[in-house]
């Protein structure tokens, strides 16, 4: 118990045991002395802080933040860049789905046709399916079930491995039909990796690297 008794409401100090009473003055002195020099300390720095013309900083306590070692931050920096490549993917696609679509192997491997283009609705389904599939995972009900479910690593893991089933069925497609299969499995990985990696890349980076961790998203799809 010591000097700084809690006594509940209404009942007086007499009312403890004479054992409790001695053992407070007796083993429990020192810790209450030590304390109650330490708010002492803590008044006096207060009061020197007001009298320099400081009145707000007087009931602030001096917090020392430790910076992170060298090995640390570059782990970070290493998992944070590492996780960029789920955007990447995005970025990639974006790119390439325009000249593939124009080529002659293309036609004649899934339109089956040897001159002339591809119809204009044809080519707005392969292209509108990627991004309609990424729609779908990344709706907050379906993204929050894997995210907050499974936890950020094993959905960026999830994610990988949907976009490699999505780019099998696609590099093995002999049919439209086929192809665009593959193009909404490879869009929901898109929308599940877009929900996840920025958070995954702001919980993981310190306060002063968030800011430049978190915009590796945005240079992965510009890469």
């Amino acid at each position: 118990f010591g000097s700084r008794q809690r006594l509940h409401p209404g009942v007086a100090a007499d009312s403890f045991p004479p054992l409790v009473r001695v053992g407070a003055s007796g083993a429990m002195a020192q810790v209450c002395d030590n304390s109650s020099d330490e708010s002492v300390e803590e008044t006096t720095s207060s009061d020197e802080e007001q009298q320099h013309g400081n009145p707000l900083k007087a009931n602030k306590k001096n917090v020392h933040k430790k910076a992170l070692p060298c090995d640390k931050l570059a782990r970070v920096g290493l998992v944070a860049a590492f996780a960029t490549i789920g955007s990447t993917l995005f970025g990639l696609d974006i790119g390439y789905i325009g000249p593939i679509i124009e080529s002659d192997s293309f036609k004649y491997d899934i339109s089956h046709i040897t001159h002339g283009s591809i119809s204009p609705s044809t080519e707005g389904l392969i292209v509108s399916l990627f991004s309609i599939g990424a729609i779908v995972t990344a709706f907050p009900v379906i993204s929050s079930a894997f995210i907050d479910g499974w936890g950020r690593k094993v959905t960026i893991i999830v994610g990988a491995v949907i976009f490699i089933i999505g780019s099998i069925i696609q590099a093995t497609a002999h049919g439209s039909v086929q192809l665009l299969i593959g193009r909404f499995v490879a869009g929901m990985s898109i929308g599940l990796l877009s929900s996840v990696i920025v958070l995954y890349q702001s919980e993981l980076a310190p306060a002063s690297l968030r800011g430049a961790l978190s915009t590796l998203y945005q240079l992965g799809i510009t890469f």
